[in-house]
């Protein structure tokens, strides 16, 4: 027998967060999610860009702590600009934003308003204010990048690390390098080739002429198979055998004797698995790095010892809002880029 897994979804948020207090909001004031926009300092030193996807660019001209931990100086001659960029989201309900980047751990952003928020200090650097000046806008400033490329009938895609999205290239500028570069590679989609460009991000005509969306645009192309080899997608989301290894915080061991918690996704939309005793199988849909799963029907099989890990596993399809494969690791995320389950690619049993 089946029946329809549909289980609720409950998310603890601790009442405090070391160094991350709410803007001095009084009681029966509602604190305020971080509304997307370009953001500016009043010096206007520092510009963030934070996007509805959950993705954010920043630029910064000195002031900042430099690799060795001391302060830039806002006197260098001719400072240019230091660009991170990466993944952000909203702590529910606690007025806070967290932004993840490739140059610090991580950024706490105190939310006062609509339109204002706080940058929080380092240890050598004070609090920073922003104001939202205009709705999202990339900052169009080449700057180093590790990408992971491929082109398939005129298609090409780069998978960007830091911000675990996939996004169209334009045919422009250095493009015809890096095709030339990946054709002589050898290598096959989906595989991808490890390339260290300069580029940036632009808004253009969808390639479905549907809407904007976010383009990669390279500069030049400054080398090959540099940092991020190991993240570059190798295996195809469709007819792979995907073993859970990690969900949430938990590292998953399968038992001896025991068939490992496993997911598959066919051709036909089909998604099916084991979620640890029950079987489970429904339809997926797909839509570039967006995934949804279900609804979906599961056996009704009782097996005590196995139960909290299976509902914490259905909750995490239930949840899941898109994916990324880095090598040949599955993540399976909420739109904001919050890791629910990690697989590997392993061999059908």
């Amino acid at each position: 027998m089946k029946a329809n897994v549909s289980l609720p979804i409950t998310l603890l948020i601790a009442s405090a967060l070391s160094g991350c207090a709410i803007n001095g909001s009084q009681p029966g004031d509602q604190p305020l999610p971080l509304n997307p926009g370009t953001y500016v300092s009043s010096d206007e030193r520092q510009v963030w860009v934070f996007w509805e996807n959950g993705m954010f660019e920043r630029s910064a001209i000195g002031g900042e702590e430099t690799e060795s931990g001391e302060p830039g100086s806002a006197n260098d001659a001719a400072p240019q600009p230091q660009f991170d960029w990466g993944q952000w989201h909203d702590l529910n309900g606690m007025g806070v934003a967290i932004a993840r980047g490739g140059q610090a751990s991580r950024y706490f952003l105190d939310v006062a308003s609509d339109d204002t928020a706080t940058l929080k200090g380092s240890s050598v650097t004070g609090p920073v204010n922003l104001v939202r000046e205009d709705d999202v806008e990339p900052l169009e400033t080449p700057r180093p990048m590790a990408i992971c490329f491929m082109t398939q009938a005129d298609a090409p895609l780069a998978y960007e690390p830091l911000t675990r999205r996939n996004y169209p290239v334009q045919m422009a500028e250095a493009y015809p390098q890096l095709e030339a570069a990946y054709l002589e590679s050898g290598l096959q989609p989906p595989q991808r080739l490890p390339i260290q460009v300069s580029g940036h991000w632009v808004l253009d005509d969808a390639p479905d002429g549907v809407g904007d969306v976010l383009f990669l645009r390279a500069a030049n192309l400054e080398a090959l198979g540099k940092a991020g080899a190991g993240i570059c997608p190798q295996v195809a989301l469709q007819g792979t055998y995907w073993v859970l290894r990690k969900l949430g915080n938990e590292h998953i061991e399968t038992d001896r004797g025991k068939r490992a918690i496993h997911v598959t996704f066919g051709a036909d939309g089909k998604v099916s698995g084991l979620a640890g005793c029950n079987r489970f199988s429904g339809p997926f849909t797909r839509s570039k790095d967006d995934l949804q799963l279900g609804p979906l029907a599961a056996t009704r099989m009782m097996c005590p010892e196995r139960a909290e890990t299976e509902n914490a596993f259905f909750v995490a399809l239930e949840r899941t809002e898109r994916f990324a494969i880095e090598g040949e690791t599955l993540l399976l995320m909420t739109d904001d880029g919050k890791i629910l389950a990690e697989f590997e690619a392993g061999d059908l049993q």
